[in-house]
């Protein structure tokens, strides 16, 4: 806070999010490539299966951060397979 001015109010909302959205973006893009990573060199998973498997973690991991960060405001709870589904 700066002088009684909060971020929402030096930042529109719908900017605030969309920030938050790319960074979520741009922090699955990274571990992804850093399963996928792990997986095919260190335990030498079949690159399909590694890609698979990094993708299904990657979009569990980017559901719970939107869901529980960026819209925080919409969510009516920590975690539903319904709304897993849908994402």
């Amino acid at each position: 806070m700066i002088r009684g001015l909060s971020l929402g109010t030096v930042v529109p909302p719908s900017v605030w999010r969309l920030g938050k959205f790319l960074a979520v973006g741009a922090s699955g893009t990274v571990l992804n490539v850093a399963i996928f990573s792990v997986l095919t060199v260190q335990f030498g998973v079949h690159h399909l299966v590694a890609s698979a498997t990094a993708f299904e973690l990657t979009l569990v991991s980017n559901y719970l951060i939107n869901n529980n960060w960026t819209f925080s405001d919409r969510r009516r709870q920590f975690f539903s397979i319904p709304s897993l589904a849908r994402y």
